[in-house]
């Protein structure tokens, strides 16, 4: 009896910490899309979160030092990863960055639709076997409707929900257009700001 009323209590608290996760992952996506909402844009994010920052780690190590330098290096705000990340809020970051995840519909605002990552890499690779074969670069109706898109990271939350990393790219069909861009959130009186952040290209 006592086992199964420890393994409720387990179920039920990681029932509860995943119902938080979601909450705040959706709170930071308000957040991050809040003036294209403010603008009534319409915006498409691929719904497969970016695996490993798209390769751009390649080469380097993921670890307090690689991160201390590459924040330490940044184009908007300048901030000493130390005095917000401990050695071990890192390590986790480092592990978390490679693992699978989709953003649901119920954490977007209506003006936010998700699109599959299967759908945009048939059109893309649809539009290189064209060029290959020594066609124009036809921009068909459906690659028009998403001339525009935005790819995200799953975010990583540490010190409780009070900071979040996530990586974001830009991208104007078939090419990037913004990014891509490493950004460090804080929450602040209950909202989601921008402390500090770096474009992988300026590094």
């Amino acid at each position: 009896m006592k086992t199964l009323i420890k393994v409720l209590i387990v179920v039920i608290g990681c029932a509860s910490c995943q119902t938080k996760e979601q909450e705040e992952i959706a709170s930071l996506l308000g957040a991050i899309f809040e003036r294209d909402v403010v603008r009534g844009d319409s915006v498409y994010l691929i719904q497969d979160a970016v695996l490993d920052w798209e390769g751009y780690l390649e080469g380097s190590q993921c670890d307090f030092e690689w991160l201390e330098d590459f924040m330490g290096s940044n184009s908007f705000n300048k901030i000493e990863v130390s005095t917000i990340y401990t050695e071990k809020d890192v390590e986790l970051i480092c592990n978390e960055i490679g693992k699978t995840y989709k953003f649901l519909p119920t954490q977007l605002h209506p003006q936010i639709s998700l699109v599959a990552k299967e759908r945009i890499d048939k059109m893309i690779a649809s539009l290189e076997e064209n060029v290959k074969r020594g066609g124009p670069i036809y921009i068909t109706e459906e690659m028009d409707k998403f001339r525009y898109y935005e790819k995200l990271s799953k975010p990583i939350f540490t010190k409780n929900y009070r900071y979040a990393i996530i990586y974001r790219q830009s991208v104007c069909f078939p090419i990037l257009c913004v990014g891509p861009v490493l950004t460090i959130y804080e929450k602040i009186d209950g909202t989601w700001k921008p402390i500090a952040g770096q474009n992988f290209y300026l590094v």
